[in-house]
């Protein structure tokens, strides 16, 4: 992979992961700490209603919902989740 890259840290430095930016941590010998702030928006709560629906209906072999740029705006999909989370079907 072309684009992997090992960041090595000293003690006292830290590292920004941009959100949903796939990344792997391995700790050296010594102690470490991770700390994660994770800033919720409208638009990344309903990603993450449409993804979890997907999980659902990917599990049952049905159609799924393309998620949009304006994940916000897809008030049936939004919808859809809630039912089926309140109907109790398990991811």
């Amino acid at each position: 992979m072309d684009r992997v890259k090992a960041v090595h840290l000293a003690p006292g430095e830290a590292v920004l992961m941009p959100v949903k930016a796939p990344h792997f941590v391995k700790n050296g010998d010594g102690v470490s700490v991770s700390f994660s702030i994770t800033w919720r928006s409208v638009r990344s709560v309903a990603e993450g209603e449409l993804h979890s629906l997907n999980a659902r209906l990917r599990k049952r072999g049905l159609p799924l919902l393309k998620v949009s740029r304006s994940p916000e705006r897809q008030w049936f999909g939004r919808l859809l989740f809630r039912l089926v989370n309140r109907l109790g079907w398990d991811a």
